[in-house]
């Protein structure tokens, strides 16, 4: 059996524990709600909320140094990636969060074992949040910098977090 062979079997398995052990999960409403407080919270501006369709949501922010900055919550299997092609401009800077994992559009995604991971610690009830199904993709001109520590974005609330 090759490695992918088995990222495949552990996924199968991750998901079918999962979906018996199944916490509510946050809906993407909420990730999108979540997203604008953690910008307000880092001093962004929240300029626009825009819609693709029902398949992507695109968040607008800026600073004082930087305008025409974009965040959207995405699928960990990107089901949003040929509409993601489509945002900004063709010199932007692109990447990719997911934990403590940062990729650029070019390279494939590798968050296949990390999301594994927290499915597993969903299953033995580890964590007081299940695991998030999100990945978080910026779109910021060339001259921009944004931090790269999100971790906030897939940490339970505190006072929402549900007793082992």
């Amino acid at each position: 059996m090759n490695w992918r062979q088995s990222v495949f079997a552990l996924m199968a398995i991750a998901a079918a524990g999962s979906a018996l052990a199944r916490a509510p999960a946050p809906t993407p409403k909420e990730d999108i709600v979540r997203l604008r407080q953690l910008l307000k919270h880092r001093d962004y501006d929240v300029n626009q909320v825009e819609w693709m369709g029902d398949a992507l949501t695109i968040i607008h922010f800026s600073s004082g140094a930087c305008r025409d900055m974009k965040v959207m919550p995405v699928s960990v299997v990107l089901q949003e990636s040929a509409l993601l092609k489509q945002v900004g401009a063709p010199a932007d800077t692109r990447y990719f969060l997911y934990r403590d994992h940062i990729w650029r559009m070019s390279q494939q995604p590798p968050v296949a074992l990390p999301h594994v991971a927290q499915q597993f610690l969903k299953i033995g009830h580890l964590r007081p949040r299940p695991a998030l199904d999100t990945m978080l993709f910026f779109v910021l001109p060339k001259t921009c910098r944004v931090s790269q520590d999100w971790s906030e974005f897939w940490q339970p609330d505190q006072d929402k977090a549900t007793p082992l």
